[in-house]
């Protein structure tokens, strides 16, 4: 990977497939994969196998608006691989707004039950 500096934000490309890592501080997500200057790479390479290049920890897929784009539950980072970045640049801010987990909406949806459940 190699840095390149895209508005006020330094991105990392991928010079095998094309993938673009932006991190978490870095902005606008689909801004940035537009802006970004990537080669033809080999789009199927990019999947994402390797994990956060700042944590080391494996990326958690995450389909939005049906672009693949999966990102590091630890430190917010954001992997875009080649063959999502037609994609991701039709997206918005708020399609990156985090839904919650279906763990935490059903312990949620538990806690509002027994909540209207108690006696005055």
């Amino acid at each position: 990977m190699h840095e390149q500096v895209v508005s006020d934000a330094t991105i990392d490309v991928c010079d095998g497939c094309g993938a673009v890592w932006i991190d978490a501080a870095d902005g606008d997500v689909a801004g940035l994969a537009a802006a970004a200057r990537v080669g033809d790479g080999d789009a199927e390479a990019g999947a994402g196998g390797s994990g956060c290049p700042r944590c080391e920890r494996s990326l958690e897929d995450e389909r939005i608006r049906g672009v693949l784009l999966p990102w590091c539950t630890s430190c917010g980072g954001r992997f875009v691989p080649r063959a999502s970045l037609d994609g991701a640049i039709w997206l918005t801010p708020e399609d990156f707004a985090r839904q919650p987990r279906l763990g935490e909406a059903v312990g949620a949806w538990i806690r509002w039950l027994g909540g209207s459940r108690r006696s005055p």
